[in-house]
């Protein structure tokens, strides 16, 4: 269950931006308390994405799972649904189906950074360390300023006490993201071990 729990915590911030500009209004939760829209217009895969979007946030799972295996229907070559619905299976700790749909998100469109990262994610939780951090530097390829991608990697690192890497993944993390609190606290981390003060 803790597992569960950091993963989903973890897969909020990878959510799809849901501020979609369609039919003249811009997308946000709103709609689904204020206007049904979902319901009103059941073929509009945008509209059962944000469902999902929205029931995940709620921790409402299953519901989730089931608006974005309707994206998909709807949808079939849209990557944001295969990470959505990966992002579902690993929250259930079904981590091989997870990894299946972001492959099947990725064979779309190969440049997508929070696709790349979430399997990282699903690997790292499962401590297959090698494994995340391969995710995490493919990410860094062509997103080298991907701060979730540098924290995971500095993290990896700092497990496999290669501290001299680890503090280069969470420098550069914090020269973009400098009132972090997490890569401050682990930074810190990382010079009282080099120091021989920590444990």
């Amino acid at each position: 269950m803790h597992s569960k729990v950091l993963f989903w915590l973890g897969l909020l911030a990878l959510l799809p931006y849901v501020n979609v500009l369609q039919n003249g209004f811009v997308w946000d939760d709103r709609i689904f308390i204020t206007d049904n829209y979902p319901i009103r217009h059941p073929e509009s895969h945008l509209a059962h994405n944000g469902l999902g979007n929205y029931l995940f946030r709620l921790g409402r799972i299953p519901d989730a799972k089931q608006e974005y295996a309707q994206v998909v229907l709807l949808d079939p070559d849209g990557t944001q649904s295969h990470t959505n619905l990966g992002n579902v299976y690993c929250t259930e700790l079904n981590w091989p189906r997870g990894i299946a749909e972001y492959r099947k998100a990725l064979a779309l469109d190969p440049r997508l950074a929070p696709t790349w990262y979430a399997p990282g994610v699903a690997y790292q939780l499962q401590g297959v360390l090698d494994s995340a951090l391969t995710q995490y530097q493919r990410v860094l390829q062509f997103e080298p300023l991907y701060v979730p991608a540098l924290k995971g990697s500095g993290g990896i690192l700092l497990e496999k006490k290669e501290y001299g890497f680890a503090e280069g993944y969470f420098r550069r993390a914090l020269t973009i993201a400098p009132d972090d609190s997490e890569l401050k606290i682990s930074t810190e981390r990382i010079l009282h071990l080099q120091s021989g003060q920590g444990k």
